[in-house]
């Protein structure tokens, strides 16, 4: 990965923080709202509310991530890390999942028209391919040496 440049440390934590923090208060929002007005699906097979409380404690490592890394925390580039793993991975689960449910209501639906597989995967990737670039320069970043040297020298106790 040494063709990935290096992004500035200060940026990483920024960036994590604040999508962390926005990602959390626009989910806890809609959480809010949808249960205030009694729209949370129960009685779903395909829904349950600990998908999104769990979905919202990765957000959570964004967060805490981010500010570790601001602060820096010895600990903070493994979560940074790990959230960049789920991240990458909850987003190509997701645009799979969203691929095949929109295959699947244009075959139930005779009115719909012809599917076209290749408007979704080219749809879907203009969401996954920012995310997993974000996340390769960030581990990228996070593995260079000399971000690791600035990372252990910034994180000693000065006198």
């Amino acid at each position: 990965m040494d063709f990935l440049p290096v992004l500035p440390v200060r940026l990483i934590g920024w960036v994590f923080t604040i999508a962390g923090l926005g990602a959390l208060a626009l989910g806890a929002m809609t959480l809010n709202l949808l249960h205030k007005a009694d729209k949370l699906p129960e009685n779903r097979v395909d829904y349950s509310i600990w998908n999104d409380i769990i979905l919202l404690g990765v957000w959570a490592i964004s967060f805490v991530a981010g500010m570790g890394l601001l602060s820096y925390k010895p600990w903070a580039p493994t979560l940074l890390e790990y959230f960049c793993w789920v991240l990458g991975m909850l987003t190509l689960l997701s645009a799979a999942t969203r691929v095949k449910i929109m295959k699947d209501k244009f075959a139930s639906d005779p009115t719909a028209g012809p599917f076209s597989l290749r408007a979704a995967v080219v749809g879907a990737a203009f969401v996954v391919i920012p995310v997993m670039v974000l996340c390769a320069l960030t581990i990228r970043t996070l593995h260079d040496d000399g971000v690791r040297e600035e990372l252990r020298l910034a994180s000693q106790p000065h006198d």
